[in-house]
């Protein structure tokens, strides 16, 4: 996903890099960070790829005048042993001004995918919220589930020849334990404060499309 709001982009994809790499059409392809699934704003089950070939459909959406919301069934792009479930919602409420981002995951054996988020912004962490600010503008952001998570921030330091990542940081939730089924919900707001939202399982979401 990206994100923007206040006339700034917070959450960003990083792009593409120089197709000049070594093998970067090629064998190493799937090693550069852009290209990784790590590299992305989604989640990450211990630094594999998505499977490129796979099919993520939409499962559920909705549209009104404060809001919408979409659900996307990513199962497929992982693929990976013991991860049997991935779904990822967006929501938009509170007049389209905040956005609910919350992917419910089920593995056969206990799983700890990686939230992130890609931003310019500077980034000040405090447990299950964390503050951006990035051109005068200010966004927060707040774990409403699991219990226990926390953000974690760090710079992005690509080696060469990549392209430098200079002023970026990853947002990360760090979860407190792997879990069989997790619901990782995470509230964006504009402000200092992103308030807080009911957590209800996507299927609720899609009962009412």
């Amino acid at each position: 996903f990206v994100l923007d709001a206040q006339g700034q982009r917070w959450a960003l994809d990083l792009g593409r890099d120089g197709y000049t790499l070594p093998g970067y059409f090629g064998a190493r392809r799937w090693s550069y960070y852009r290209l990784r699934t790590e590299g992305h704003n989604t989640l990450a089950f211990e630094n594999a790829n998505q499977d490129e070939t796979a099919v993520a459909p939409l499962v559920a959406f909705g549209s009104a005048a404060g809001g919408g919301f979409a659900v996307a069934d990513l199962s497929a792009a992982y693929g990976l042993d013991g991860v049997e479930r991935a779904r990822r919602g967006v929501m938009l409420f509170d007049g389209r001004r905040r956005v609910l981002l919350q992917d419910e995951v089920a593995g056969s054996s206990a799983i700890a995918p990686t939230w992130a988020m890609h931003t310019a912004a500077e980034v000040q962490t405090a447990g299950e919220r964390a503050t951006l600010t990035l051109g005068g503008a200010t966004l927060s952001a707040r774990i409403l589930s699991p219990a226990g998570a926390q953000f974690v921030a760090e710079p992005v330091k690509l080696e060469a020849p990549q392209k430098p990542t200079k002023g970026i940081s990853k947002l990360s939730v760090k979860l407190a334990a792997p879990a069989t089924d997790l619901r990782i919900a995470v509230l964006l707001a504009p402000g200092p404060d992103a308030g807080d939202a009911p957590v209800r399982p996507l299927a609720e979401w899609q009962a009412e499309a």
